[in-house]
């Protein structure tokens, strides 16, 4: 370590301003020393090692310090530790390490430069510790014990001294309440006489001590934790001094310093000033305020509007809300209260103004639940909800409600009705059309009341608003061919492989040969982006067509399984039938397979998920059949017929779709 004499005026004095900060940490609260082990207690020439740490010996070493004024070589043994405090709370080892902890084993401060305090005892003996944070997160704490001797010593100069100063507060400095005057006032080390210095504190500006002077054998005022060594109050100004004891040298050359202690800024913050508040289950934390420095308050609840404690009951509290389930109490009626800062002549919050607040019964939705179906997803035309209250009301009725959709259309509210008691009622619901979600809320407008006339919430409106469960309404769009786009198309002769002539007007379709074995293939279109929204996902793809008789021998006999093109728009591309589409490209083939197979004379079958793209969000989507074998040479008609979207609306070929919008 650099030598004391080698140090500047500036860092000398700034060394000694990082050990008032290091001893403000680490001494103790007055009257609440750490106990030191026995072992140590009968034996003084040890170095105190704190036990809930695990020591390391570093062996003999020596160091330059500056002690009494003197620069001095030490030569010792070294010792050191982490010490760790997970709760963050290291008071455990600045308590043991205290000035007086140490003093009671026998060891005198004598002074110290940055964060390394220096003892020494009877025999001449010097002991150090240093103690830092050395975790990010303030729980280890780095420990170093030095014990030895003085090897040489090298009077200062009276240059080299350092000044008897004021440090802390600053001079006309505005400090916040304090909780304590336990090192409020800080001064630095003027070598005084035995250690002893006397301070005073009092409210004339007039560089006299008009209170007592106080002594201490410290750097700093006492006081204990939550006491205060002398008087305080909000709002006032007050000058101060520091000598030493002995031989009465001044600090500061002599010159006065003075502080401000502002105001207390204390304020009510729940429950606000007014509210109406159904009964609590208890009173802990019930009330609750803000933080205005001190550690103990006390609140008062009556029920006189009179600004004042009715009999003087005030509670206290070492926190900033009410305390257990007897503190308060929760009849129906309105109540009025206060809090205060417990020291200090009690100045009330919010500048002495007392708030109030009203405790009523008041009735609230307590569920809004799916009761027919019970399923989160359904694909009903109506739904039944379950509101439940808190206690039997009145007044309900459709305009307490409102649905909220989204992806569906036309849903509404039927009916609300009574259901078993006066407390539960149904609320019926149309879930209109498409494939969505949809969720009823109660929109509290104070028109349900309770038996005491108390309004659902409290006074007023939307305290009882409620939202209730969701319905994810998801059914099948069913899509019938349009007549104006379908058809069948026939081979223009036998193995041409193109189209020779149509018919878009016929309510049936044929599908097979006919009697010069030209082959017959049907077209059904579906208008799928007039009813798709355009960001719908698509689930489920199902195409049905309906039985309408047959000419000859039944194909599925002769000609094979039926299978189904898919095309994303027309065929030829154009969407109006034409010859063309008998031999147009397909987009996808033979995506769906048929057998003589059907339910109630309909031919069904489903689209793979790969397939679901080609469906049409913004236009048409269209299916082109035909047997797998083109006809059987048999110079005979061989046709399968089915119903198509020129027939009657019930035998209409449909696409049934399974979908939703994200």
């Amino acid at each position: 370590m650099k030598g004391y004499k080698g140090m500047s005026n500036k860092k000398k004095f700034q060394y000694t301003i990082n050990l008032l900060l290091f001893v403000t940490l680490i001494v103790s609260r007055q009257g609440n020393a750490y106990a030191m082990p026995t072992a140590q207690e009968t034996d003084s020439t040890n170095a105190p090692l704190f036990p809930d740490a695990n020591w390391e010996e570093l062996g003999s070493t020596q160091k330059v310090r500056v002690l009494d004024q003197e620069e001095v070589t030490l030569a010792g043994e070294a010792f050191t530790a982490i010490a760790t405090f997970p709760d963050g709370d290291p008071h455990p080892v600045f308590d043991f390490y205290s000035s007086e902890s140490l003093a009671a084993l026998g060891w005198v401060f004598i002074g110290g430069v940055d964060v390394e305090l220096a003892y020494k005892n009877e025999e001449g003996s010097i002991l150090t510790v240093e103690i830092e944070v050395c975790s990010e997160d303030g729980t280890d704490y780095c420990l170093t014990v030095w014990l030895g001797e003085i090897t040489e010593r090298n009077p200062l100069t009276q240059a080299e001294t350092l000044p008897f100063i004021k440090t802390t507060p600053a001079n006309n400095a505005t400090i916040n309440v304090p909780t304590t005057t336990y090192q409020l006032l800080k001064w630095t080390d003027a070598d005084a006489p035995n250690d002893l210095y006397e301070y005073c504190v009092d409210q004339t500006n007039n560089n006299s001590c008009d209170t007592t002077w106080i002594t201490r054998n410290s750097l700093y005022s006492g006081g204990g934790q939550g006491t205060y060594e002398f008087p305080l109050s909000p709002g006032q100004t007050y000058y101060w001094q520091v000598r030493t004891k002995v031989d009465n040298v001044y600090a500061n050359s002599g010159i006065w310093f003075k502080f401000k202690v502002a105001e207390y800024n204390l304020k009510k913050l729940t429950p606000a000033n007014g509210a109406v508040i159904r009964p609590p289950s208890n009173s802990y934390r019930f009330l609750t305020w803000s933080d205005a420095g001190p550690d103990w308050y006390a609140y008062c609840v009556d029920k006189t509007n009179n600004n004042t404690c009715d009999s003087n009951n005030w509670v206290s509290r070492n926190s900033l809300y009410s305390g257990g389930s007897d503190d308060i109490k929760f009849d129906e009626g309105t109540y009025y209260w206060q809090v205060r800062v417990l020291e200090n002549g009690g100045i009330g919050a919010d500048n002495g103004v007392w708030w109030s607040y009203t405790i009523q019964n008041f009735p609230l939705v307590y569920s809004i639940t799916r009761h027919e179906p019970t399923d989160s997803t359904t694909g009903a035309e109506t739904v039944k909800y379950l509101v439940m209250f808190t206690e039997d009301v009145t007044g309900v009725d459709i305009s307490d409600f409102k649905l909220t959709t989204s992806g569906i259309s036309g849903a509404s509210i039927v009916s609300v009705t009574n259901f078993d008691s006066n407390s539960f009622y149904l609320v019926e619901v149309k879930t209109g059309a498409g494939t969505g979600w949809l969720r009823l809320s109660l929109l509290d407008n104070d028109s349900i009341k309770d038996v005491n006339s108390h309004s659902l919430g409290g006074p007023g409106t939307g305290n009882g608003n409620k939202a209730g469960e969701v319905y994810n309404i998801k059914r099948p769009l069913v899509v019938k061919s349009t007549a104006a786009d379908d058809g069948w198309v026939l081979e223009s002769s036998e193995n041409s492989n193109v189209g020779g002539g149509l018919d878009n007007t016929a309510d049936i379709f044929q599908i097979g040969d006919n009697s010069t074995d030209s082959q017959y293939r049907s077209i059904l279109s579906f208008r799928t982006g007039a009813v798709l929204p355009d960001t719908a996902v698509i689930t489920a793809v199902t195409l049905k067509f309906k039985y309408a008789g047959v000419t000859g021998t039944l194909p599925f006999t002769t000609h094979g399984n039926l299978f189904a093109d898919l095309s994303k728009g027309g065929f030829n591309g154009n969407k109006v039938l034409e010859v063309a589409d008998f031999e147009a490209p397909f987009k996808k083939t033979k995506v769906l397979t048929y057998t003589d197979s059907r339910i109630n004379d309909w031919y069904s079958q489903s689209l793979a998920a790969t397939y679901f793209p080609f469906v049409s969000l913004t236009g048409i989507t269209q299916f082109r059949l035909q047997f797998t074998k083109d006809d059987n040479d048999d110079s005979g008609a061989d046709v399968l017929k089915i119903y198509s979207g020129n027939a009657a609306s019930a035998n209409r070929p449909q696409l049934i779709i399974e979908f939703y919008v994200p």
